[in-house]
């Protein structure tokens, strides 16, 4: 699920038990991404981040995520 409003974006992931995945935040910027309220370098279960062109890829394992970050 996602939302957008003027200034940001939230979007809901559920990733199931006992997988990973691999999500695509269109945004440059590490330090606007929040998880649930929480920066998304402290977040338990975030194995890597790494830039590509469409954005910030993040491998995540199985729970459930609630992203919010800015419109770019």
């Amino acid at each position: 699920m996602e939302k957008q409003n003027e200034d940001s974006v939230e979007m809901q992931v559920l990733i199931p038990s006992n997988t990973t995945a691999e999500i695509i935040i269109p945004t440059m910027n590490q330090d606007s991404i929040l998880e649930s309220g929480t920066p998304i370098e402290q977040v338990i279960g975030l194995s890597s981040v790494e830039q590509m062109s469409e954005g910030l890829k993040l491998l995540v394992g199985s729970g459930d995520y609630y992203f919010k970050f800015p419109m770019t």
